[in-house]
């Protein structure tokens, strides 16, 4: 098949699914359809924190014990978001999302799922107002950049000038300083 010179199929990249089976393979306790089941999760499996969760999860599901969505409230009810939370948050919204897979999936052992939905929207904001605040101060260092593009400091003269209007002393002696810093500047650029 994948030799087709038309490339009309093609083998799906299955590393996620043997990662998973062979982390799961030796909890006892598990039919082989289920664990074919839960292979399917979706899981970030270069994340370790991740996989752990899941492996937590299928051992208590072995267990046949309830499992609750284990996320902890702070992290749900932060207010204060800074741009800097947005990996943490995706990491605790992966976490989320593959409590409700298996919940859907095993609704007697996952008995959280409404209020693993509401995590889940409760981090979906949080990820979107971090966003939207490096969004706005991305879009605010760059306009800073912008118009501080002056070499020979003429904004500051412009800004000066139009503060002290009446008195020449000021703006000429002032103008006398952007001049030699001009030259200044000049001479380090050659």
């Amino acid at each position: 098949l994948t030799n087709n010179k038309q490339s009309n199929y093609f083998l799906c990249n299955l590393d996620a699914y043997i990662y998973l089976s062979n982390l799961i393979d030796n909890i006892p306790n598990i039919p082989l359809y289920d664990k074919y089941t839960i292979c399917k999760a979706p899981i970030n499996i270069d994340n370790h924190k991740i996989v752990n969760n899941f492996r937590d999860y299928v051992i208590k599901l072995s267990e046949e014990e309830l499992i609750y969505c284990n996320i902890p409230s702070n992290i749900v009810t932060k207010r204060s978001i800074k741009p800097t939370d947005i990996l943490q948050l995706e990491e605790y919204h992966q976490m989320v999302d593959c409590y409700i897979w298996l919940a859907y999936r095993y609704p007697t052992n996952f008995i959280d799922l409404s209020n693993a939905m509401m995590i889940s929207n409760e981090l979906s904001n949080n990820i979107n107002e971090a966003l939207l605040l490096l969004n706005i101060n991305n879009k605010k260092y760059k306009r800073d950049k912008v118009n501080n593009r002056n070499y020979f400091g003429i904004k500051e003269f412009h800004d000066f000038e139009s503060e002290y209007k009446n008195d020449d002393d000021l703006l000429d002696d002032h103008t006398s300083q952007q001049d030699d810093q001009g030259y200044d500047n000049i001479k380090h650029l050659k």
